[in-house]
């Protein structure tokens, strides 16, 4: 009996092992097929076979890791956590809490943690993991560049951007480390075209899209399902570049690939449903994108539903879809839902959030436009916030990109009061300009300040080496291509990634954002009775609604108007952009176009008058009771001199109100010191355009001949000519300076050097740096001759504009030598010299106030460049100035700031003194701008 209880147990057991054998073999084989879905049932079973016979940790850890393993690859990521959490606990104990399988167990307990929306574990869990793995990444490679890869994901669901770029590098750097890790590689790249694509750096996202495409197809193919991330990159670049049939043909093609792997029911497929569902709306084609979005968040609903970050994104997708397809009612419920649950969430910072409120006030706009303002307000408010943090990492570079792509954004509001009258969204958008409006200028130049006041040893170690590699970036663009031995885009590269490491580092720097963060009400407390501040707006009128219809090419200039006693700003339209430039065609002056070597024509009453019924005539009647302006250009109005403009047959708008330009009416409320009269003073005139030398020395021609020099100090076709009245103007400071007390310092004929200027820098640079000689400002249009060549065809507007030094007709002809001066000292040049001590440059000059105008920044150019390079007030000309003229108007300046004038009020009183004499043309051309 025993010996047949004996065989039946051996017969029993071995039938288990036999059943147990098979059903191992079943799940190697469904799972080498990617078949997860029947790999579940066997894996559930050998789990639980194992959790009741065994007792070694080892094999519970393998079993409970293969079955989470199965349900995360089904995107049941709650049972997903519960297993792997099994998994991390035993693996803790067995190995100890710094083992390497604890701490990649800790990474799948992270990204489940995030799949499921508790973000708080999920950071918790990272920063264990990243510990633990980054202490054996020499051993254990490959996990460590997954961990981090992984990390990069979690900072973009949650929309730290900062983060996730810091988490992107270093798995970048881990995975190129030798051996090279091709996978890791890639992966942390299709993360990083994640983080360009949200933060709008499209060109960037891309170029690393097709960079990841290119390196999966050569590791698996096409076709292979590890493929299917690339070629869902490689269908975004389609459908940014408008090809939406391509895009759509990529889409589907990666989606039949993982549902043949995966299943159709696999949340892996969402990514791919949605940009299917996105690519038909933006067609037209809307049921077959409905079918697609609905069965995005089918799947969702199954794998957490409400609960799960996908969810807010996929509504969102079928909100803007009925939206487009004018099922506002459906819309409506979507766009509210998903907005709740990323306040839920706690993601109210997330840039999808803030897409979420922009399309939620565009659907209201026309039928419930009180309802849209306050999703139109909280959007501001919270695009604003956004701004703020992007400034600690972003270089000056990706800002001016991020400024640009969020453009269309920030004119929402002014589309919105073109339409309704609205104070607070007035006020908002006041708010918005204050903070917008120059901040890459001023976020550089508090950059700049922060480093100079620095007590940290490694931190101007990395600003040393940084500034020294911007000037050789900078003379390597002065280069003849031909000439060059290093790449200039690497060069930048390193650039742009020196800067944002300064940034991330530097804790003193991010203190400093606070000068930007004025409101409308802090500009309002600092307006005396008699001010006004204008900020002046440039939009674009396209429609702000999904159904209504308006040109795009409609650009309007609107004003913002801040008065002492206004409960909130006023919004002003004043005229088209069509309408403008129509005017300023036949302005007598030309500011807005290319005048090089042209006379001022005759001045035109009926011309001019145009120019105040478009920008003045709408705001005369809230400055009934004004007499100063502070005021904030434009686009175009940057090359307006308000000063000039008539608003009756005898008088200008001059004659009526103190003007006084700023880069933003955030400086109303900053109480900036008036700068006594300077004590320093550096000035170049009379300068030899034909060489350098000691020689301070300057020709001199008897009258008779002094038809051969140019009659206003602009460029001419070939080279540069001697002015004579540059000598004139600066003797003529001088002299009143030394009278008084004062420290002039001149450089004249071949002394006049870029080296000179260059000398100037450093904490005790001038008080005044003052410039009379010729100027250029190159448009973007080409030019016939081959004089100035290589500055023509950069397309940096720093180096298209310039002040012409010592021997600059060498340079202009590009004749200069290798390692010499060449005597063009450009706006990108001017920039990289610090001047922190210096309150004034003086460009008198032609056309030294003109240049590149790019949005909110304004006009880039030789202001702009003495901006950046520390300098508090720049005085420059919008036209070609006469020589003779100029120099009667520098004199004045002077003698009335030396008599103990602000600079403003100097420069207001010259205008005044120089109207009384002159057309506006000798006069009315410069402007001061702090």
């Amino acid at each position: 009996m025993k010996f047949f209880l004996a065989c039946t147990g051996i017969f029993f057991c071995l039938q288990l092992f036999v059943q147990a054998q098979s059903d191992m073999d079943s799940l190697r084989y469904y799972i080498e097929k990617r078949q997860m879905a029947n790999a579940l049932p066997f894996v559930k079973k050998n789990f639980e076979a194992i959790k009741d016979i065994s007792n070694d940790d080892k094999v519970y850890i393998a079993a409970a890791s293969r079955l989470a393993g199965i349900y995360y690859s089904l995107s049941k990521f709650d049972s997903a956590l519960v297993y792997y959490v099994q998994a991390c606990e035993r693996a803790k104990k067995q190995y100890g809490e710094t083992s390497a399988q604890y701490g990649q167990l800790l990474v799948y307990v992270a990204t489940m943690y995030t799949n499921v929306g508790q973000f708080r574990e999920a950071g918790q869990a990272f920063q264990n993991a990243t510990v633990i793995l980054s202490g054996m990444k020499n051993s254990n490679k490959k996990a460590y560049t997954e961990c981090l890869n992984e990390y990069v994901s979690f900072y973009l669901t949650i929309g730290n951007l900062n983060k996730a770029e810091e988490m992107y590098l270093s798995a970048r750097k881990m995975a190129l480390t030798e051996p090279v890790d091709t996978i890791g590689y890639a992966l942390s790249l299709e993360r990083l075209a994640r983080l360009y694509r949200t933060m709008g750096f499209y060109a960037k996202q891309e170029a690393v899209a097709m960079q990841v495409f290119e390196i999966i197809k050569e590791k698996y193919g096409e076709d292979h399902y590890k493929s299917v991330p690339a070629l869902a990159s490689l269908g975004d670049v389609y459908q940014r570049r408008q090809n939406l049939a391509k895009a759509d043909s990529i889409y589907r093609k990666a989606l039949k690939i993982q549902q043949q792997v995966l299943g159709k029911k696999a949340a892996s497929n969402i990514y791919l449903l949605r940009r299917i569902g996105i690519v038909n709306t933006e067609m037209g084609k809307y049921r077959v994108a409905e079918k697609y979005l609905k069965e995005a968040l089918e799947i969702v609903n199954e794998n957490g539903g409400e609960a799960s970050p996908l969810y807010t994104i996929c509504s969102n997708n079928l909100a803007r879809l009925y939206a487009s397809s004018g099922r506002k009612e459906l819309a409506k419920l979507f766009f509210q839902k998903s907005i709740a649950i990323y306040n839920k969430l706690g993601l109210t910072l997330h840039s999808s959030r803030l897409n979420l409120l922009y399309d939620m006030a565009n659907l209201l706009c026309t039928d419930d436009p009180a309802g849209a303002a306050i999703y139109l307000k909280e959007a501001m408010v919270t695009e604003n916030k956004l701004l703020l943090q992007k400034l600690d990492f972003l270089s000056e570079t990706e800002l001016l990109a991020y400024l640009k792509e969020m453009k269309d954004a920030a004119d929402n509001p002014y589309r919105f009061l073109l339409s309704h009258k609205n104070p607070e969204i007035a006020g908002e958008a006041y708010n918005s300009r204050l903070l917008i409006s120059g901040i890459g200028l001023q976020n550089t130049r508090m950059l700049y300040q922060n480093m100079a006041q620095s007590k940290d040893d490694e931190l101007a170690v990395r600003w040393e080496n940084y500034l020294q590699q911007k000037s050789y970036y900078t003379t390597l663009l002065l280069t003849p291509v031909s000439q060059r031995n290093t790449n200039t885009d690497s060069v930048a590269a390193l650039l742009n990634q020196q800067e944002k490491d300064i940034l991330r580092r530097s804790a003193a720097y991010r203190n400093m954002k606070e000068q930007l963060t004025v409101t409308w009400q802090d500009v309002q407390k600092h307006l005396q009775r008699g001010e006004t501040a204008i900020e002046f707006v440039r939009l674009n009128g396209q429609s702000y609604t999904y159904t209504e219809a308006k040109a795009a090419d409609t650009v309007y200039y609107a004003a913002l108007l801040l008065r002492p006693q206004d409960t909130a700003p006023r919004f002003v339209v004043l005229c088209e952009e069509k309408q403008l430039i129509a005017a300023m065609k036949k302005f007598p002056y030309k500011a807005a176009v290319n005048t090089r070597g042209e006379k001022p024509a005759a001045y035109d009453q009926s011309a001019a008058n145009d120019l105040y019924k478009l920008l003045w005539e709408a705001l005369e009647s809230y400055l009934t009771e004004t007499q100063t302006i502070y005021f904030s250009p434009a686009g175009m109005l940057h090359r307006v001199a308000f000063a000039a403009i008539p608003y009756n047959k005898n008088e200008m708008l001059c004659d009526k109100y103190n003007l006084v330009q700023l880069t933003s009416t955030r400086q109303v409320a900053l109480r900036e010191t008036h700068p006594s009269a300077p004590v320093s003073i550096a000035m170049f005139g009379g300068i030899n355009y034909n060489s350098q030398s000691a020689d301070t020395g300057v020709p001199v021609f008897p009258d008779p001949y002094a038809w051969v020099y140019r009659e206003n100090r602009g460029a001419d076709i070939d080279s540069f000519r001697f002015l004579p009245n540059t000598l004139t103007e600066i003797n003529a400071i001088k002299t009143d300076a030394e009278a008084l007390q004062k420290l002039p310092v001149i450089f004249t004929g071949g002394n006049a050097t870029e080296a000179a200027f260059r000398n100037l820098g450093g904490d005790h640079s001038p008080e005044v740096i003052h410039f009379a000689t010729h100027g250029f400002t190159l448009s973007d249009t080409a030019q016939s001759s081959n004089a100035g060549a290589p500055f023509k065809v950069s397309d940096n507007p720093l180096l298209r504009c310039g002040l012409i030094m010592a021997g600059g007709n060498k340079g202009w002809k590009g004749k200069a030598g290798l390692n010499e001066d060449d005597g063009i000292l450009t706006g990108l040049e001017i920039s990289s010299v610090q001047l922190p001590n210096t309150q004034l440059a003086v460009l008198s000059a032609c056309e030294t106030g003109l240049g590149k105008i790019e949005g909110s920044e304004g006009v880039f150019g030789l202001q702009r460049a003495f901006k950046l390079a520390g300098v508090n007030y720049v005085m420059s000309s919008l036209w070609q100035v006469p020589d003779k003229e100029t120099a009667e108007f520098m004199e004045t300046f002077y003698s009335h700031w030396f008599a103990g004038k602000t600079i403003r009020k100097a420069f207001l009183t010259t205008q005044q003194t120089m109207r009384k004499k002159y057309a506006p043309y000798y006069w009315a051309g410069f402007t001061l701008v702090q």
